[in-house]
């Protein structure tokens, strides 16, 4: 029974017959969790789209409370009124401060993504043994507006 180990991810019901066997699995298992994700410009691209769209839903969001609690303070004279008013100004404003480190956040990742480092194909003249990956950097200037 000791020799039966179920701990492979795809499978759990693999029984394996040797301890080589379970350091194997445990060493991939152990680089795929430990090593670098493939950080692309795709990767960073995805990444800033996501921030941004969670930045601008909390800003409009934020705002939309406000604009409630503003329009239910001025509108009403019942005390409960003015303050529930108060709370979702309140949380508006909280809302539209929150959503500024998202918007900072999608920035910087669509700047990694323009300054990524990638790799291109190398054309005719490369020995058959070597890697044709060739390394560059991609760097672009704006030039007006």
């Amino acid at each position: 029974m000791e020799n039966q180990l179920a701990i492979h991810a795809d499978n759990p019901f693999i029984t394996l017959k040797s301890m080589n066997d379970v350091n194997t699995i445990a060493e991939n298992h152990y680089l795929k969790m430990n090593g670098l994700p493939d950080k692309t410009e795709e990767f960073y691209l995805r990444r800033s789209k996501n921030y941004r769209i969670v930045g601008w839903s909390t800003l409009g969001g934020g705002l939309l409370l406000s604009g409630i609690g503003l329009l239910v303070g001025t509108t009403s004279t019942n005390y409960d009124n003015s303050n529930t008013a108060g709370v979702l100004l309140v949380a508006g404003a909280v809302s539209g401060i929150v959503s500024i480190p998202f918007m900072i956040m999608a920035t910087v990742y669509k700047h990694k993504a323009r300054a990524m480092v990638g790799t291109q194909k190398a054309g005719f003249g490369v020995p058959p043994g070597v890697s044709k990956d060739v390394t560059g950097i991609t760097f672009s200037i704006s030039l007006g507006k």
